[in-house]
């Protein structure tokens, strides 16, 4: 099949949609299937093609004004391939919009919806507030026109699936569930030497709790100091000056480092820590978690997204979105580093490796692709 993914996220893959698109797009070329994954990209002056694992990655110049760079974004694309006939076009949502192209299957992968999305963003800047705004007035605006037009929707989590109900009152029941899949070639256990450090991996942005979590550090200085026990966060996103800043003005730096790791180094970063914390108040995966759990690194984390439908004993467990219960699970996973508490979570993750592999996700996409319901 010759198929065109489109996505918002970025190349090199730095977050989670553009992971999941390049990992499932490496498998299906596996497959036998001709790929192509189309991207906005702010950096570059022309329309610039190159193959990367045979995949042929297409990156389009767009300007940063939101909305505008949309609109953009789809003309460039409908100019680019008007005269290729294209078996399936697939869609990452949010943020990119319907195409129209000679092809004889449109489906979309939805991440998440940017109304609800938004709504958690916190109100920590002007451009936080310009966001909320546009999740709620001008994104719906390109999801419907993609709701309208599209054959089938896959969503990474039954969530999403009440979110087109209640959020965009979408009644048919072309909806598909298919969660978000992890490449076990790329993350796996490589049985390190774990360090006393919590490691964040993944956007340094809004929804992602972060403000929570440093005031969590800032009062547990003594806490982690005595235990030996360092954070790192690995990212970039709106609020990596934010962090920046934060732990320059509260002189966190000897237990706090930021950085920004390659998606080929994420897995080493994994391996050599303790825990993976993650305080969101909206995900729908997240990718984050299971790329932990596939490198058996134990997570603190909030109940959110996949995490709902997760046992409570196979993670630890961020009660509520304040810093007191950040506090709390941070002191409880220490302790249980210490103790074989951190085997027992270990065991656990096995169930969720077989259950989150790539290769079973791409199964039930090429049958959704060829037809068939996942």
């Amino acid at each position: 099949m010759n198929i065109l993914q489109i996505m918002s996220g970025s190349y090199p893959p730095n977050e989670g949609v553009g992971s999941h698109v390049y990992s499932i797009s490496r498998n299906l070329v596996k497959k036998g299937h001709s790929l192509k994954i189309i991207v906005r990209d702010h950096s570059v002056k022309k329309i610039t093609r190159f193959y990367d694992n045979g995949i042929e990655i297409v990156l389009i110049p767009v300007t940063k004004i939101p909305f505008i760079s949309t609109f953009l974004f789809k003309r460039k694309i409908e100019s680019l391939f008007k005269n290729e006939i294209i078996d399936v076009i697939h869609y990452h949502s949010p943020l990119v919009p319907f195409v129209k192209l000679q092809t004889i299957k449109n489906i979309i992968t939805i991440h998440s919806t940017m109304k609800i999305d938004t709504s958690y963003i916190e109100s920590v800047s002007l451009n936080a507030i310009l966001n909320k705004i546009m999740g709620k007035f001008l994104s719906p605006i390109i999801e419907n026109q993609l709701l309208k037009n599209v054959d089938q929707i896959i969503v990474v989590s039954q969530d999403i699936k009440e979110e087109l109900k209640t959020g965009y009152n979408y009644k048919k029941n072309n909806i598909f569930y298919i969660p978000n899949g992890i490449d076990n070639d790329v993350f796996y256990d490589m049985n390190l030497k774990r360090k006393k450090q919590i490691v964040y991996i993944g956007r340094l942005g809004y929804r992602k709790g972060i403000p929570i979590i440093l005031k969590a550090i800032q009062d547990l200085y003594d806490y982690l100091k005595t235990n030996e026990y360092n954070i790192v966060f690995s990212g970039e996103g709106h609020l990596k000056q934010y962090v920046v800043k934060f732990i320059e003005t509260n002189n966190l730096s000897d237990i706090v480092t930021i950085t920004s790791k390659k998606q080929s180094e994420v897995n080493q970063l994994l391996n050599e820590s303790m825990f993976l914390i993650m305080n969101s108040t909206y995900e729908t995966g997240p990718r984050a978690v299971l790329e932990a759990m596939f490198t058996n690194t134990p997570v603190i984390a909030t109940k959110v997204g996949l995490l709902k439908h997760f046992n409570d004993e196979d993670f630890i467990k961020i009660n509520e979105f304040n810093k007191e219960s950040v506090i709390i699970a941070i002191k409880k996973s220490i302790k249980y580093g210490e103790q074989n508490k951190y085997n027992s979570l270990q065991e656990k993750h096995q169930y969720y490796i077989d259950k989150f592999n790539n290769e079973t996700i791409v199964n039930d996409l090429v049958n959704l692709y060829v037809g068939k319901n996942a």
